[in-house]
């Protein structure tokens, strides 16, 4: 009874994941992750360096990097791209685990080597995604997370998931390859934001703009954009699944 009243008062989340198909919520290897939890091996290789040099110091990349939710890889994924096409092999199958991606949709946006057919697929993930009303999630390539994309291109897009729930990976293979993406590793970024009407407008500058551009950040000392100007995100995740 008790559990019963509580869940009446609980907040509904602003987004909520969930599987469909198999059960990648039930290892803490391939469930979801908040992104700024996942620690890339390029990341950590900066523990040497000076505090100066650090990734941090550039608070807009940080940002970014720190921003909503990872998608990793729910099993191991094998790809082998080359003038003959691309092969993915997944350790455990899913129902329809890859789909061809209509070529034309995407072509020409992104340049491929010669030695590679181009070939968007669109590999289907486990996860069901449910926002509440009003909202829509960015779905973009981890682009400091995941360390296959000097080989895969990942298409970036946004979703509507208050009235659409189905994610996926849609890439292509840049260059010939034979990669394998150990389950766990970051496939995609989840950033959640409130559809709003966005009002913008070029104007010629006055002075007080010019005056704000040229003066409002009048100390260079360490961190100084972090101190005194940065707003924090804050993005949070419950695992009601284990």
């Amino acid at each position: 009874m008790i559990q019963i009243i509580k869940k009446m008062f609980e907040e509904e989340p602003i987004i909520r994941f969930t599987p469909f198909s198999g059960a990648p919520d039930c290892s803490e290897i391939t469930n979801i992750k908040l992104a700024k939890d996942v620690k890339p091996k390029w990341l950590e290789s900066q523990k040497i360096f000076k505090p100066e040099e650090k990734f941090v110091n550039c608070p807009g990349m940080d940002d970014l990097y720190k921003s909503g939710y990872i998608i990793p890889a729910w099993t191991d994924i094998k790809i082998k791209a080359n003038k003959a096409g691309t092969i993915v092999k997944l350790h455990n199958e899913y129902p329809i685990p890859v789909q061809p991606m209509a070529p034309k949709l995407v072509q020409g946006i992104i340049e491929i080597d010669k030695n590679v057919k181009f070939v968007p697929l669109k590999l289907n993930s486990p996860w069901a995604i449910f926002t509440k009303s009003g909202y829509s999630a960015f779905v973009l390539p981890a682009t400091y997370h995941s360390p296959f994309l000097k080989d895969l291109f990942v298409y970036s897009g946004i979703v509507d998931y208050d009235n659409f729930s189905t994610i996926n990976m849609i890439f292509c293979a840049l260059r010939e390859c034979e990669i394998v993406i150990p389950a766990g590793t970051p496939l995609l970024q989840i950033i959640p934001y409130k559809r709003e009407v966005i009002t913008g407008e070029v104007t010629s500058s006055n002075q007080r703009d010019i005056n704000k551009n040229n003066f409002q950040f009048p100390t260079r000392v360490k961190s100084a954009y972090r101190k005194f100007f940065h707003k924090k995100k804050v993005y949070k995740l419950i695992n009601k699944s284990i």
